[in-house]
């Protein structure tokens, strides 16, 4: 029987879905006050990069370090309570399945206590920092401070180094803070100025007038290439959304305006956000390229969503804001910092940031890397040297990591020779991983491998993925080329430019990401690798799985992980690998499987949700249908539409009832329950027909009577009844009611209302409605005394409660409860009487 599970969703569903959920204030951890003479030092934060080699000597003491993050971690039991929930949001069956929190909500859960972080920042205060901002979740704390008062608070001096032939500066050891504090603090991002780097490939050489003679990708091409054309066509263009883009560098709007208007698209400006509290950086020289690449592909798959483009002199301030603000469900950056030049405490700072994004909703895509399985190996240099790694950001697997594909036409007809709607691809085009380091004379090819710090999750499993315990990288790949069939951009003050690299793939397929939001009609999907992964076992047509290709690089003799041939590397095969991922995406394929999986519906019953018994569908009932794929294995929870009503639509689905849509409460791969539209007491007497529609395909037409009342009574099991005793304790074996007591008893089928039912409507108000046909009740076999029949309060229309006092004159134990609406009865379920 499903009907116990179903009362609860049902109540929960009543509770959770109207009401702010509310969540207990953490303990302090902080205990007395805090002495500032008594230090520890604060592991894993200095950076690898800062060796004693390249140490030039101590900075300018006055030198400002401005908004630095001193970074607060959870305590053991909070971060095992954070895993559980990211859990939870994305199982389908569970009531905090998509349930996003708020900063906020966050902050009382997650976050350090109010005394706590004001015992922090008094500390922070005396040693002369100046606070700039205190996360809203609670989870940092930003500062500014010059070099000597680092020195003099945290005990590390700030030095100048040479890496690379770049000029930076770093702290000398870890920093130490007072003892009292130091089991919260997880890192200082800040200290140093070792940023990750864009994923920008251009061109090697960059065409002007001559660009039309050769494949170049603009985002019609792409619409075409990936399937996203017939989305824009079904009306998904993005209207009502965000989607924010990473950046360290202040944009020229007017090249987002002229790109726009030379490919047709809608004349759309991002919105421009400079983080409160930090320096404007000004234009930064291949940093605005990058953002111009980015804000032009996101807004050019999505052209009528709002981009917003946040950016500050570092990107991690620039992170950090996007989520502490929660602006918008779908973030994409195109940044990485290879693993290895990363300490331990960044490392966790970075997944701790990805999983308050995730709990909040938000989809972080990052770029995999533009240097093959050689992360370390800067761009510009034609053999590596540090041997294989992978980029930190898209190693956390609370973060999509998008990787690159170039396309092998081999002769194929795939382009036309002229441009049609600012488009000239003409179909999907076969596609191998993202190599072109021969053609280029640098290491240029996608980046993927095994992460060093972060283990595999538990859904990365599949075809292709071989043993072992590292997380793979990456998750998905799509184009990314420079050199064949290269992505058109107008940058650095109205420059036409070819470009390619991870960083064109990334917001590319963000965009795809943001659509799905809004086809699904949902604020946020949180980390969606979790369904990539699912959806590539069980679905057919969603990725173009390549089998083509590696993302292999020559190497210098003998430095590490350089074999015999002088390269090392991963190769496409069947299934995800560390070149391509799960490959491409079929946008339409993505979108209309997200939920269902492959095959068309079937329904092979529908009977009241309560029984489960061929009773008919009376108005408002809740029922049930089984068949075949329906929706996602897993389940899905009822959702609220705009007017506050239970939906009748969720991700794609729909149950018609004499093509009226009814409002769903549950929706399984097998199984939907639902509420019977209030529309077919016209049809009393008759058959009805119900159909589940997926994603625009119906299923089989199964006909059932309709009946003015169809009265049952749900069950918790046993033959035992959903009765609540008078003090609203469950009834049971264990806990019977008295005679002479109120108990209050919850069914469905009670038929036509007054005032008349309005299909998905959750009441809440002093008057409730109430059936039109006569309601009675029978306990023990004894006439019961009613003393209110109708819509349980903070409910949907539909489900029934009649509160009832048990008779003087019955016996004791279990009790057979009837119940009668109009000239129809209900099966007998016991209550248990004292």
């Amino acid at each position: 029987m499903i009907t116990a599970r179903f009362i609860a969703r049902l109540a929960l569903f009543s509770i959770c879905s109207i009401m702010p959920i509310t969540l207990l204030a953490q303990a302090d951890r902080i205990a007395g006050q805090v002495d500032a003479t008594h230090l520890l030092k604060v592991a894993g934060n200095h950076s690898p990069l800062a060796k004693p080699a390249a140490d030039l000597g101590a900075v300018d003491p006055a030198m400002k370090l401005n908004f630095v993050h001193l970074m607060l971690k959870p305590s053991p039991a909070q971060q095992t309570d954070i895993e559980q929930l990211l859990t939870e949001q994305q199982k389908r069956d569970s009531p905090n399945f998509h349930k996003w929190l708020k900063p906020e909500q966050y902050a009382d859960r997650f976050g350090v206590s109010q005394a706590d972080i004001a015992k922090i920042s008094l500390w922070l205060q005396s040693q002369g920092f100046d606070i700039i901002t205190v996360g809203r979740g609670r989870r940092f704390i930003a500062f500014n401070a010059t070099a000597q008062q680092i020195q003099n608070a945290l005990k590390t001096e700030i030095h100048h180094y040479r890496v690379n032939g770049e000029l930076h500066f770093a702290n000398v050891t870890d920093p130490s803070v007072p003892a009292a504090i130091q089991p919260l603090v997880l890192s200082f991002v800040g200290l140093d100025d070792f940023e990750p780097k864009p994923m920008l490939s251009p061109k090697s050489v960059k065409p002007l007038e001559t660009y039309n003679n050769e494949n170049v990708l603009g985002p019609a091409d792409l619409g075409i290439i990936y399937d996203v054309l017939p989305i824009w066509q079904a009306g998904y263009t993005g209207s009502g959304m965000q989607l924010a883009i990473i950046g360290r560098s202040n944009v020229q709007l007017s090249d987002i305006d002229t790109f726009r208007s030379l490919l047709g698209l809608p004349v759309n400006e991002p919105q421009v956000i400079l983080v409160p509290g930090s320096n404007d950086p000004g234009i930064v020289m291949g940093d605005e390229g990058e953002s111009d690449l980015d804000l032009e592909y996101s807004g050019g798959i999505a052209p009528d969503a709002q981009i917003l483009f946040v950016y500050a002199p570092a990107l991690f301030t620039a992170l950090n804001y996007v989520v502490d603000q929660q602006l918008a469900p779908v973030m994409s950056m195109s940044y990485g910092a290879c693993e290895l030049e990363e300490s331990s405490a960044i490392a966790t700072t970075w997944q701790t940031l990805a999983q308050q994004a995730n709990t909040q909703g938000i989809t972080w895509l990052n770029s995999s890397g533009d240097t093959g399985a050689a992360a370390c190996d800067g761009g510009g240099v034609d053999q590596a040297t540090h041997g294989a790694a992978v980029q930190l950001e898209p190693g956390v697997p609370e973060i999509t990591g998008v990787g690159g594909l170039m396309f092998t036409e081999d002769g194929g007809d795939y382009w036309s020779s002229s441009v049609t709607n600012y488009a000239s691809a003409l179909s999907y085009i076969p596609e191998a991983a993202w190599n072109e380091t021969a053609a280029s004379g640098q290491l240029s090819a996608g980046g993927g491998g095994y992460s060093i710090y972060y283990t595999r999750a538990a859904w990365q499993v599949g075809p292709g993925i071989p043993a072992g315990t590292a997380r793979g990288v990456p998750d998905v790949a799509m184009a990314a080329a420079a050199q064949h069939d290269p992505y058109f951009t107008i940058e650095n003050g109205g420059m036409y430019s070819l470009v390619g690299g991870t960083s064109a793939a990334t917001p590319t397929f963000a965009g795809i990401i943001l659509l799905l939001n809004q086809y699904l009609g949902t604020y946020g999907l949180g980390n969606i690798n979790p369904n990539l992964y699912w959806m590539a076992q069980t679905t057919t047509g969603v990725f173009h799985d390549i089998v083509v290709g590696w993302n292999g690089v020559p190497c210098a003799a003998g430095s590490p992980n350089c074999n015999s041939s002088g390269a090392f590397g991963y190769y496409a095969h069947a299934g995800w690998d560390a070149a391509t991922g799960l490959g491409s995406v079929d946008a339409t394929q993505l979108f209309d499987q997200w939920s269902t999986g492959a095959g068309t519906p079937q329904v092979g019953a529908v009977v009241n949700g309560a029984s489960l018994t061929d009773s008919g569908l009376s108005p408002g009932l809740i029922f049930t249908v089984f068949g075949s794929y329906f929706g996602p294995p897993l389940g899905m929870g009822a959702q609220l539409d705009q007017n506050g009503n239970v939906s009748n639509w969720l991700a794609g689905v729909q149950v018609l009832v004499n093509g009226n849509a009814a409002p769903l409460l549950y929706l399984g791969g097998t199984q939907i329950n639902a509420v019977a539209p209030y529309e077919i007491a016209a049809n009393v007497g008759q058959t009805a027909t119900v159909q589940v529609n997926v994603n625009g395909v119906n299923s089989n037409a199964f006909n059932v009577k309709v009946v003015a009342t169809a009265p049952e009574i749900f069950s918790l099991g046993n033959n035992q009844g959903a009765i609540l005793n008078q003090d609203y304790s469950v009834n049971g074996p264990n806990n019977p009611a008295a005679r002479g007591s109120y108990i209050f008893i919850y069914g469905t089928g009670e038929g036509q209302l007054n005032p008349g039912g309005v299909d998905g409507q959750i009441q809440s108000g002093s008057v409730l409605p109430v059936p039109v046909a006569p309601v009675s009740l029978t306990i023990g076999g004894k006439s019961a005394s009613v003393g209110y029949a109708g819509t349980a309060s903070a409910s949907i229309e539909g489900f029934f409660q009649v509160n009832a006092v048990v008779p003087s004159n019955i016996g004791t134990g279990n009790q057979p409860v009837v119940l009668k609406v109009g000239s129809a009865s209900s099966a007998p379920l016991n209550v248990v009487v004292k």
